[in-house]
C-alpha cells in the first residue's frame, strides 16, 4: 500500500481523491435544480451543471469548504490525528505547519467531531460500564477547570483480555441508571456481558432485571485503566490551562484511537469519507 506522501504530493492529489469520494466517478447530481448532467468547472475537479450553470467546487457542503489554509496541510492534520500514537497539540500543529494556533485549534475541533461521529459496531463480549467524577479529579489534575459537580462522563468499553478494543463514553448530567440504559440500548450488543461498576447502592440492580446478562459490582479494573489513559493521553495535550468546554471532542478523539488503533493507516480514509459526509458546521 502506498505510504501517505506517496499517494497525496500535491493538492491535485487531495482534490482528485475528494472528487472520487463525492461524485463516485460520474454520479452527479445538482445541489440547486437536481440535474444530472455536466461540464468542468472553474476550479480544480469542480463541476458546473448544465441547465441552471451552478458551478460546484469539490469541497462545497463538507467540512473541507472555505478551509483557512491548502487541502495538503488539511490532509497532513487529519493523518496525524489519525494515525499517532500521542495527542498533537494547537500549538505543536501550528509550528509544523505554519497557520495560527486558533486557526489549528478550530480544524482539530472539526475533525474531533467526525470522530465523534464515526461510531463503532456496537460493543460485544464483555463489556463494562462505569461513571467517572470530573469534578473529583480537580483536586489534582489541573485541566478539569468545571464547577458542574453533578456532571459524570460515562464510560463503556469491550474488553478482550487484556486490553480494551473499544471504546464509547460521553458527558452527562449526574448518576442515572437512564444514562446507563439509553448507553446500553444505543451502543451495546444485545448478547453481551455487561458489568457495571460501583452502581449497587444507586438503584442500578434494577438494571439487572431488564437486561439478562447484566451484573453490578464495585470496581471493574478495565475501566480503570481507560479513564486513566485516557487522563495521561489528554496531560500530554495541554500544557496550559485547559477549558471544560471542548471535553467531549478529546474523549471523542481517544476513543477513535482506542476503537480503530488495529489498523491506523486505515483510519485516515474513514476521517475524510466521515468529513465529506458533514455539511460545514
Amino acid at each position: 500500500m502506498k505510504t501517505f506522501n506517496n499517494r497525496f504530493q500535491g493538492e491535485e492529489d487531495c482534490f482528485a481523491y475528494l472528487a472520487a469520494i463525492k461524485w463516485k466517478g460520474n454520479q452527479y447530481i445538482c445541489r440547486k435544480c437536481g440535474n444530472t448532467t455536466f461540464h468542468k468547472g472553474r476550479s480544480p475537479h469542480s463541476r458546473r451543471c448544465n441547465r441552471c450553470k451552478y458551478d460546484e467546487s469539490v469541497t462545497a457542503g463538507t467540512i473541507f469548504h472555505r478551509l483557512k489554509f491548502s487541502i495538503l496541510t488539511a490532509f497532513q492534520i487529519i493523518q496525524l490525528m489519525a494515525t499517532s500514537n500521542k495527542g498533537n497539540t494547537s500549538v505543536e500543529l501550528s509550528h509544523q505547519f505554519g497557520i495560527t494556533q486558533t486557526t489549528s485549534l478550530m480544524f482539530k475541533y472539526k475533525v474531533q467531531s467526525v470522530m465523534g461521529r464515526i461510531a463503532p459496531r456496537k460493543l460485544q463480549g464483555d463489556v463494562g460500564i462505569g461513571f467517572f467524577d470530573i469534578q473529583a479529579e480537580r483536586e489534582y489534575d489541573f485541566y478539569w477547570l468545571i464547577h458542574k459537580s453533578k456532571l459524570r462522563i460515562l464510560i463503556a468499553v469491550e474488553v478482550k483480555k487484556p486490553i480494551v478494543v473499544k471504546a464509547i463514553s460521553q458527558i452527562v448530567d449526574g448518576i442515572k441508571p437512564d444514562f446507563v440504559r439509553q448507553m446500553i440500548n444505543g451502543h451495546v450488543s444485545s448478547s453481551a456481558h455487561i458489568t457495571i461498576a460501583d452502581g449497587g447502592e444507586r438503584g442500578f440492580k434494577k438494571l439487572a432485571k431488564e437486561y439478562g446478562s447484566l451484573t453490578v459490582h464495585y470496581g471493574w479494573e478495565h475501566l480503570d485503566r481507560y479513564f486513566a489513559g485516557f487522563k495521561h493521553w489528554i496531560d500530554d495535550e495541554f500544557k496550559q490551562r485547559y477549558s471544560f468546554k471542548h471535553l467531549q471532542g478529546y474523549l471523542d478523539e481517544y476513543n477513535f484511537r482506542v476503537s480503530h488503533r488495529r489498523n491506523p493507516q486505515r483510519n485516515f480514509d474513514i476521517i475524510i469519507r466521515a468529513m465529506m459526509d458533514n455539511e460545514e458546521r
